[in-house]
């Protein structure tokens, strides 16, 4: 059981690890250039492992989340990331008005508070919202599935609505679409990845790690080798295994999810590092964007391997290390609010009970 959580609170650790390292690649200028060599093969490679950051955490919603139901206690587990996100927006909107110069004031800081948007980074917070909301339901769904070849169904009819999409969406012959596959859902990938997260813990998928580690490799080169290909002479192509909905992101999510979760660690040392990233990851990810910005304001990367490699490694580190302080100062503080709202939440809960009760 200990290793289990080890293993999960390691899942998270990587997850923010990723996130932060995939910004790389958004501030250095790799989107904005056109792939016209071969040096630009191992780079996306690379940048596909850390894509799936995003990916990683929803599926461990799923995982930890399955059995979750609609009431006053799960209702407010959503007020701490709440409370997180009010803190390093007040501070990113002071950081953006001084230190970037941009035309802040009190109309639209309330503005840029409540479109999520006083963060950039805020925006999974905001989808996650929409996806707290639902999983008590989802749950209703998924748990009354008695079957488990409906639950396979289940699972391949989301892959079909929302991550094949991008297999065939490119091509065309003279103007006519090609795409076979359907993309009006495609957004609603995280339920698909939700889904898979529940299957995983429900049937607990474990596949030898060589096997898993194979296909990890040959999904990571297929993916890439396509990429570089129909991007070749053009700038990187979000439209062809691009973006989170896609099937090879979803595999290979997938597959780091599994290899994690069978991770034994025995080092307690590093289960106690490991975490206490876990315990911030979502400040980690929030608070990242103010560094990102200071950064990189600066700095041109022509890009290539070699360069890239050595702006990465002077970086991400030390954003990393500045965003797992700023976490807990930011905790810390919300934690506080938490603690002191959460008395009178719970008194109005009791007030409500026996207003029923009557």
């Amino acid at each position: 059981m200990k290793n289990r959580f080890a293993s999960l609170d390691l899942i998270r650790a990587v997850a923010v690890f990723f996130v932060i390292s995939v910004h790389f690649f958004l501030n250095t200028g790799f989107y904005d250039t056109n792939i016209n060599s071969l040096e630009w093969w191992p780079l996306i490679f690379i940048r596909e492992i850390f894509f799936t950051c995003v990916p990683l955490f929803i599926l461990l919603s799923g995982y930890l989340c399955i059995n979750k139901k609609f009431d006053s206690d799960y209702l407010y587990k959503i007020f701490k990331l709440m409370f997180s996100y009010l803190i390093v927006g007040i501070i990113c909107l002071l950081f953006r008005k001084f230190y970037l110069n941009e035309n802040i004031n009190i109309i639209n800081s309330i503005i840029y508070i409540f479109n999520f948007t006083a963060c950039p980074n805020a925006w999974y917070l905001e989808m996650y919202i929409g996806l707290f909301l639902l999983i008590p339901f989802l749950n209703i769904i998924y748990n009354n599935i008695q079957e488990k070849k409906y639950k396979d169904i289940l699972i391949i009819v989301l892959l079909l609505l929302t991550s094949l999409e991008a297999l065939t969406t490119t091509l065309k012959i003279q103007d006519i679409n090609l795409n076979i596959f359907p993309d009006y859902w495609t957004i609603i990938y995280p339920i698909t990845y939700y889904f898979i997260g529940a299957y995983i813990k429900e049937f607990n998928i474990s596949i030898p790690k060589r096997r898993l580690f194979r296909m990890l490799i040959i999904t990571l080169i297929i993916q890439t080798t396509g990429v570089f290909i129909y991007s070749y002479n053009k700038l990187f192509s979000w439209t062809f295994f691009g973006g989170y909905n896609n099937i090879f992101t979803v595999v290979i999510s997938s597959i780091i999810f599994i290899l994690l979760k069978n991770t034994n660690i025995k080092n307690e040392e590093f289960n106690n590092f490991i975490k206490s990233i876990s315990l911030v990851s979502f400040e980690m990810y929030l608070v990242s964007y103010i560094l990102d910005s200071i950064m990189y304001k600066n700095i041109n990367v022509q890009i290539s391997l070699l360069n890239n490699l050595v702006a990465y490694l002077v970086c991400v580190p030390i954003i990393l290390i500045f965003s797992y302080y700023s976490a807990y100062i930011v905790d810390y503080i919300s934690k506080k609010i938490h603690k002191y709202i959460k008395k009178y939440y719970d008194n109005i809960i009791v007030k409500i009970q026996l207003l029923k009760n009557k």
